[in-house]
């Protein structure tokens, strides 16, 4: 990083036929020019929507080259003055964050106004004694602009250090007997002009949308996170889920199963269409500073969760709404407990009725799966312990009358207004920004305290060895271990790797415990179907016992494991960045 304010004289060529010319010499009025590699640029004025770095008398330029870092160059008006440096992993340069703080921009508002594609020529020029005296390089390609495109073809030279002061004015003098070429400002101020331009004949607003999903999209940041980061000064929530939503579906997810569209009218479905339709895939990624998920309020991140979450369920019951398949009924499931999990952690962060509403109602939807589900598994385990391919037929009707009076009642509920509507009041939940005053705790204090609290639940009823547990106790250990292993799957971000081992345990822990939970299953499902005297539905449940019985004895080591957690190893990287030293007096 350092200041330049020694601008470089540029030359504007006028005629590309003429300037070729000059390139194609080895002389030029007693300067020889050696050719050196050529490089492709593009050049980006960064600018918000309401152009404050422009109003302040700066701009900003990115620059990325072949092979060479991402360069930062920051031009301020008043001092006239260069502030230059380099990004490095997503870093920008302190002395650039710093003035731009003093006018209230930070990097994640930032898009790109106007950009120069070009080719850079370059030449080295050596004077009659043979010292290399200058460099030269010849850039042509295009300004893009909304409302403006441009050729722009230039000639920069640079004297060398050594070089006396009057050489670049001297050059530029021969340069410009030799081709047809006007004196010129640098790149900078034709990138300023064309975004002054812009900024008195302002874009469409559609036009403003569009340019916000290239940029979330160059990016890389998730769909949901445009919500939550402003993209530039005057934007509106509304103007967010229009981005949102159209992102999600440039990402090729069905509208039907996205809460934005949920929560749309006709008119603004219209308006995603045409954005969906108009865009295209960036061909950059522009390297803007992201924002830091660890250090964001818990009560943003979590409705961003829950937003992701609550797409796949959509998805699912759309797909299970098809044909009720037992594959699709068991992923519906397991997202919804996923989605129940995260509602949990939000009863002490929004308001706890409303949280207690929709866990009542998603409950609901995998009580009615959950019976489909029991009968799909039952059938499953029949065909494994007695080794045929199909099931029975006394065993088989009556798992069918099982069934599907189970898959009437869940037919009937997805088919339900209610359920509809129910489906779209939570669409609106989360996609709607946390009210002022949700901005604490952050979502390292948050989780810090939660996976504490969750393990501490965990391993509660484990100072009783696991073989003088009955079962229902045993399940309640299944059900903890899923919902850490849930909210530690949902912030990976922040949670690992350091909880990895952790989840490692609760996976062996779920596996062992939903074999016991199978045998109880079942044993229900055969009083249910009116087969506890049947003889080959007898074996079955005989087989799932012993299965039962067996990895209760297994339990024990995994039962230490989870008595051994380090819980403060976990979590100390969640808290330790706020801890502060004491001092001695």
């Amino acid at each position: 990083m350092h200041h330049e304010t020694a601008p470089t004289n540029t030359l504007r060529v006028l005629d590309m036929v003429a300037a070729r010319k000059l390139w194609h010499q080895r002389t030029c009025a007693g300067y020889r020019i050696v050719a050196q590699p050529s490089t492709s640029v593009l050049t980006v004025l960064l600018d918000d929507a309401q152009h404050t770095i422009l109003h302040n008398e700066m701009t900003l330029l990115l620059t990325l080259s072949d092979g060479e870092p991402a360069a930062l160059a920051l031009h301020l008006s008043n001092p006239q003055v260069v502030i230059q440096g380099t990004i490095a992993h997503d870093s920008w340069p302190p002395a650039i964050l710093m003035h731009l703080g003093k006018i209230g921009v930070v990097p994640h508002q930032l898009l790109p106004i106007v950009s120069t594609y070009t080719k850079q020529q370059h030449r080295r020029v050596y004077d009659d004694a043979g010292t290399h005296c200058a460099t030269l390089t010849l850039e042509h390609g295009s300004i893009d602009a909304p409302h403006t495109g441009s050729e722009v073809s230039l000639i920069h030279i640079c004297a060398t250090p050594a070089a006396h002061t009057r050489l670049s004015i001297d050059l530029a003098s021969v340069i410009h007997q030799t081709i047809a070429c006007t004196p010129a400002t640098d790149s900078a101020t034709i990138m300023r002009s064309a975004a002054s331009a812009l900024r008195e004949h302002p874009r469409p607003w559609i036009e403003q949308l569009s340019t916000f999903i290239v940029q979330y999209a160059a990016s890389g940041r998730d769909a949901d996170e445009a919500l939550l980061i402003p993209m530039a000064a005057g934007d509106t929530p509304a103007d967010r889920r229009l981005v949102a939503a159209t992102i999600v579906q440039l990402n090729g997810h069905p509208a039907d199963a996205d809460p934005f569209w949920l929560t749309f009218d006709e008119q603004q479905r219209a308006i995603v269409r045409s954005l969906v339709q108009s865009t295209t895939a960036p061909t950059i990624s522009l390297p803007l500073q992201r924002i830091d998920t660890r250090s964001w309020s818990f009560a943003e991140v979590l409705r961003a969760k829950l937003r992701g979450q609550y797409r796949r369920v959509l998805q699912r019951e759309y797909a299970v709404a098809k044909g009720y398949h037992a594959e699709d009924i068991h992923r519906i499931r397991v997202s919804l407990r996923k989605l129940n999990s995260l509602l949990e952690c939000g009863l002490s962060v929004y308001e706890s009725e409303e949280i207690a509403q929709y866990r009542r109602g998603f409950r609901r939807m995998a009580r009615f799966l959950g019976d489909v589900r029991d009968a799909d598994a039952f059938a499953e385990h029949v065909k494994r312990i007695l080794g045929t391919n199909t099931v029975p037929h006394e065993i088989r009707t009556a798992l069918q009358r099982l069934r599907q009076k189970a898959m009437r009642e869940l037919e009937a509920l997805i088919e339900a207004d209610k359920h509809q509507q129910f489906l779209v009041d939570f669409a609106h939940f989360v996609c709607t920004l946390p009210p002022n005053g949700t901005s604490e705790p952050t979502v390292t204090q948050y989780l810090a305290h939660r996976v504490t609290q969750m393990i501490a639940a965990l391993v509660a009823p484990m100072g009783t060895p696991a073989n003088k547990l009955d079962t229902e106790t045993l399940h309640d250990v299944r059900i903890q271990a899923k919902k850490l292993r849930y909210t530690i799957e949902a912030f990976p971000e922040v949670l690992l790797p350091a909880a990895q081992p952790l989840v490692t345990i609760l996976e062996k822990l779920q596996i062992r415990l939903g074999i016991i939970q199978d045998a109880a299953t079942a044993h229900r499902i055969l009083i249910d179907t009116h087969l506890t005297s049947h003889t080959q539905a007898k074996t079955v449940l005989s087989t799932l016992r012993a299965e039962a019985n067996y990895q209760r004895t297994q339990l024990g080591a995994l039962w230490n494991a989870c008595l051994a957690i380090d819980t403060t190893a976990i979590v100390r990287d969640l808290v330790e960045p706020n801890h502060t030293e004491g001092t001695s007096l």
